[in-house]
């Protein structure tokens, strides 16, 4: 591991570059700073940890057990998870799309936010949510994202929506 003998510092410019396209680094310096930033103060050791326990995952046999709707969301350009795994995963899962993002790489909910979110609130709108602010308020914090803003707030708007219409 790179990061064991030279620290997040060493990955640091590898996954600024698989994450976002080289258009939008080029645009938003001061972002890409703040992200760096963001990165340089995790641990070293939780990050291999956690390339450990990915090395293992591997949901793809379990997929067709999944029973509710699922939006699968990539960016066009993803390296971590490209289109064709995506679209791999959708069409092994029931009641699932796969919806791709234009000009983005792997965290395409930032690469190109407009985009995305578009594409989740049409998903969530198709599900039958109304309310979507309501629905991306984080109950256990109390804070009010507003629409959208990450997979876990989707997640659960998500499972309100099977709850109120499927179950």
């Amino acid at each position: 591991f790179k990061v064991a003998s030279g620290g997040l510092n060493a990955i640091l410019d590898g996954t600024i570059t698989s994450w976002f396209t080289s258009d939008w680094i080029e645009a938003n310096p001061s972002k890409i700073q703040s992200i760096k930033d963001m990165i340089l103060s995790n641990n070293s050791k939780g990050y291999i940890y956690c390339c450990e326990a990915l090395k293992e995952l591997n949901y793809l046999t379990k997929l067709n057990t999944i029973k509710v709707p699922v939006l699968y969301v990539g960016g066009d350009q993803d390296k971590g998870a490209p289109p064709e795994t995506m679209k791999e995963m959708a069409d092994k899962t029931p009641f699932s799309i796969y919806e791709y993002i234009a000009n983005s790489a792997h965290v395409a909910n930032i690469n190109n936010a407009d985009e995305f979110n578009q594409k989740i609130i049409s998903y969530l709108t198709d599900l039958g949510a109304t309310q979507l602010g309501w629905y991306l308020y984080d109950r256990q914090t109390g804070y009010d994202y507003g629409m959208i803003v990450g997979t876990f707030s989707v997640i659960y708007a998500a499972w309100l929506m099977y709850e109120k219409n499927w179950r």
